[in-house]
């Protein structure tokens, strides 16, 4: 599954989407690796400085996108990047 231009809601009380430029999710024997590239918004604005985002061939036990980025974004914002 290759999407490209796609945004996603993450999280609706904060207002945070995430707006990819591509993303890739192609399934090899039983496993799901996921590629993408793009970056978090809040507010549909970017963050400042801006949060990019990459994920090259990284293992994922989903296709759904917001169950693959959610727990990113919830890291990012523990870790003081948001």
């Amino acid at each position: 599954m290759r999407i490209y231009n796609i945004t996603c809601l993450i999280d609706q009380e904060e207002k945070i989407t995430f707006r990819a430029d591509k993303v890739e999710i192609e399934e090899r024997g039983n496993s799901l690796f996921c590629s993408l590239d793009g970056e978090f918004l809040k507010n549909r604005n970017p963050f400042e400085p801006p949060v990019r985002y990459q994920m090259n061939n990284i293992g994922v036990t989903t296709r759904n996108l917001v169950d693959i980025l959610t727990p990113i974004y919830h890291s990012l914002k523990q870790e003081g990047n948001l």
